[in-house]
């Protein structure tokens, strides 16, 4: 939960200003690692406060938490990607981390061979952070070349976080409802429970990434198109829209048709219960890669603080719908409730913001006809 907040999201207004003026790259890039390291210090501390609160007297927990904040602190030097993204040359960084992920989990393999105390996977996890924020350094100061260099502004800073802050606490909520219902299952319905819905959602969670890979992607093109405005700017992202909806359409028919064959090979037969569950939460993947695109075009046009009330009324009806869905469905309650909020607040609601009505008829075309999403 708290390795979320040191994002800051500053991320796409950050790539925005780079987009715009690459002169200054050094200096924002300089900017976001300083504010986000401080940031990343201060919620490692604090975690570990907390860990040592719930988990008084015990030492191993307090470690794993420590090492982990190191990893935290790492993690800030991948700040540099941005640079990256606005260039539309992330490849550059694609192959080095790739290689950097196949090594560690590698030596990760080893240590299950090994038997070896689960403190080791978390310093082997916080390693791997490390070496890719500092890897990622390297290769920035290479792209950067001998004429820019890393600086920080302190006043560059604090005016992009007046404006992500929004995206920071909107960030924040969406992990938070994404945990909350694990966190009530567990309490209501005992730990069996939470190990059947666990096991349901590990699949479709691993495809969270690719509406975010997708907007890095894109984000580019969308700022250079909105700037030109009018009907061209309306259909790039209509276009877009369309891609994240075939893309998620990709995913969530195969996952749910052989969600029983995939939790039967993958799972131990006690966790057959997983595979309705996993039936159902995987839909909530079409509200998210479609609120991920509404969410870059809100970041184009400055209404952060939409995104923000968005988030935060999807985590009042997710709260609603676990306590409602859990006593009398179980595992399957949390994902009912857990669609049922990602589809109000990626998509519903934004037919009932006036800013927002012609996006949400651009979502609701986008998800009608999303084999026209390669229509020149």
């Amino acid at each position: 939960i708290f390795s979320s907040i040191p994002r800051l999201g500053m991320e796409g207004l950050v790539v925005r200003e780079i987009i715009r003026d690459q002169t200054q790259a050094g200096r924002w890039l300089g900017t976001v690692i300083a504010f986000r390291g401080a940031t990343a210090c201060v919620c490692s501390l604090l975690s570990l406060l907390l860990i040592g609160f719930l988990r008084s007297g015990q030492s191993l927990p307090a470690a794993i938490v420590a090492v982990l904040g190191i990893g935290l602190v790492g993690q800030s030097l991948e700040s540099g990607e941005l640079f990256f993204q606005a260039r539309n040359e992330m490849r550059y960084l694609v192959l080095p981390r790739l290689g950097l992920f196949l090594s560690i989990n590698a030596v990760k393999v080893v240590l299950v061979i090994k038997g070896m105390s689960v403190f080791w996977f978390a310093a082997i996890t916080a390693l791997e952070q490390v070496a890719g924020g500092c890897l990622t350094v390297v290769l920035l100061r290479m792209a950067l070349g001998k004429n820019s260099r890393l600086q920080f502004d302190f006043l560059r800073g604090w005016a992009v976080l007046r404006n992500s802050w929004p995206l920071a606490v909107a960030a924040f909520s969406v992990v938070v409802y994404m945990k909350v219902g694990q966190l009530m299952l567990s309490q209501m319905m005992g730990d069996a429970a939470l190990g059947i819905y666990s096991a349901a959602i590990r699949i479709p969670e691993s495809a969270n990434f690719l509406p975010m890979v997708l907007a890095s992607s894109m984000l580019p093109g969308l700022v250079r198109n909105q700037e030109m405005g009018g009907d061209f700017y309306k259909k790039s992202l209509l276009r877009y829209f369309r891609i994240n909806a075939l893309l998620s359409y990709a995913v969530c028919i195969p996952l749910c048709v052989g969600s029983s064959w995939i939790i039967g090979v993958l799972f131990h037969a006690g966790y057959s219960e997983a595979a309705p569950v996993m039936a159902v939460y995987v839909w909530s993947l079409i509200f998210v890669f479609t609120g991920v695109s509404r969410g870059q075009h809100l970041l184009n046009v400055c209404s952060t603080r939409l995104s923000l009330g968005f988030s935060l009324l999807g985590l009042g009806i997710n709260l609603l719908g676990n306590l409602l869905f859990i006593p009398r469905m179980g595992p399957m309650g949390v994902a009912l409730a857990t669609v049922v909020s990602y589809g109000c607040s990626g998509f519903l609601v934004t037919f009932f913001v006036p800013a927002t009505r012609h996006i949400a008829q651009l979502q609701g075309m986008a998800l009608l006809t999303p084999w026209l999403a390669f229509q020149r």
